[in-house]
């Protein structure tokens, strides 16, 4: 683990990655983004959200942070009732303004949430390319679509006007789900309203279906990792996932957490090793829940100079490979290498002494004949996959094949990444499990 100094009361609060690799924070209390090196995590650009005139103005707060397929950083504005984006190839900042900023604007204090503010807290996007946000203290979700229109939803299936929305997030089937902290109000302490849930949004009738939890408060939420599910956070004692169709809820199960005193958990999201991962905030724990999914990431890294590429299911390797110092370029992740079953069978891995590659291999003759014949090395044995398709449930095929170019033996699961010249010579090189494909990449 590395950590990484930021400048003082700043408060860094949103975290997210583009898709070219690029790390973005927000600095909250200095109304700013901020691009840092995976390197040593200093600052390389900074993009100021505040106001044209703070002194009148007040202050905007990004708190919540998601980056759209444009690679634009979206932020909302806890204290003052804004949402906006930047681009950072242009420079361009547009902001949204909610109602609501009439009735406490101008705040000039970064950690005040004015009680008739809608503070919104987290955002999102769906695979249309809308936005979608939460109001915490309006008991609201929004949306803003790709022409800019900015629309509400009333939050409803909770019996209070104050549900606490903490984040949303699109599940399965296209829905929108909304997770809720539940009432704060002293009146209803204890109450099932004081607890709150999760909420199904149907963007098509815009309606919702509640589904209130028991246990304690509510906090995050995330896409499951076996398909046609959803995961509900408590902010004490358990992660819950519900099973989901068109009709609703089919079953949910709740996973009981040990007790290590008051977590007040708030965020989760599925990680690349098909585990559920989540944070206490007052524990100053990070924590991982193994699901029946569970794998380790194996990313390929490619050569800069001769394209080439390396295999790797191995954190320190990782960083050791995207250190500035490295030729190698940004991960491609490929599939999850399986835990050791009776099925699942270890990669040996081989430097070639004439081309200097890494290569893997699980075929028996070519074991036999690479570690006798002179011109491989072995090193050891690595991840682990599979020889058959029927060995487990969903496995997919990963290809090698010989690039035509370089003469150099390359790993990939679609087809369509290589020339038909390529693919047409390949080999099935062995079976894996599939990478998530609403995992969080880092």
């Amino acid at each position: 683990m590395e950590l990484f100094d930021l400048p003082q009361g700043s408060r860094p609060h949103g975290l997210r990655f583009s898709s070219d690799g690029r790390w973005y924070v927000t600095l909250e209390n200095f109304d700013q983004l901020v691009e840092l090196s995976k390197a040593d995590g200093s600052i390389l650009k900074t993009y100021s959200v505040a106001f044209d005139d703070p002194a009148s103005e007040g202050v905007v707060g990004p708190h919540g942070f998601a980056i759209d397929r444009q690679d634009r950083l979206w932020y909302t504005g806890r204290t003052s009732d804004v949402l906006g984006w930047v681009d950072p190839k242009s420079g361009e900042h547009r902001q949204f303004v909610l109602e609501t900023r009439s009735l406490i604007a101008p705040n000039y204090d970064h950690e005040l949430v004015k009680p008739a503010a809608s503070a919104p807290i987290n955002i999102e996007f769906d695979d249309k390319g809308n936005a979608w946000f939460v109001n915490l203290q309006t008991s609201e979700i929004g949306r803003i679509d790709e022409q800019n229109q900015l629309s509400l939803f009333k939050i409803e299936g909770f019996e209070t006007d104050n549900t606490r929305p903490i984040n949303v997030f699109q599940g399965p089937l296209g829905y929108i789900w909304v997770t809720i902290e539940g009432d704060n109000s002293s009146s209803v302490t204890g109450t099932q309203q004081s607890l709150g849930g999760i909420a199904r949004f149907d963007p098509e009738t815009e309606s919702f279906k509640a589904y209130p939890q028991t246990l304690s408060k509510g906090a995050g939420g995330v896409l499951g990792v076996a398909p046609h599910t959803v995961w509900f956070q408590y902010q004490e004692q358990a992660l819950v996932e519900l099973a989901v169709d068109e009709a609703g809820r089919i079953e949910q199960s709740t996973k009981a957490l040990p007790d290590i005193g008051k977590r007040v958990m708030h965020r989760m999201a599925q990680g690349p090793d098909a585990n559920i991962w989540f944070t206490s905030l007052h524990a100053d724990v990070v924590s991982r829940l193994v699901t029946h999914q569970q794998g380790l990431p194996v990313y390929a890294f490619a050569d800069a100079a001769s394209s080439e590429q390396y295999l790797s299911a191995l954190p320190q390797e990782w960083t050791e490979l995207q250190a500035e110092s490295s030729s190698y370029g940004d991960p491609d992740p490929l599939f999850l290498s399986s835990l050791q079953t009776a099925n699942a069978t270890a990669t040996w891995r081989f430097q070639d002494r004439v081309t200097g590659q890494t290569v893997w291999t699980i075929d028996p003759s070519e074991q036999a004949e690479w570690a006798t014949n002179g011109r491989y090395d072995l090193q050891g044995y690595d991840f682990h996959v599979f020889d058959d398709a029927n060995d487990a449930d969903g496995l997919i095929p990963i290809y090698r094949a010989v690039d035509g170019s370089s003469g150099a033996l390359t790993w990939y699961t679609d087809p369509s990444d290589v020339s038909s010249e390529i693919h047409d010579a390949d080999s099935v090189a062995w079976y894996a499990h599939a990478m998530p494909r609403n995992a969080t990449y880092v």
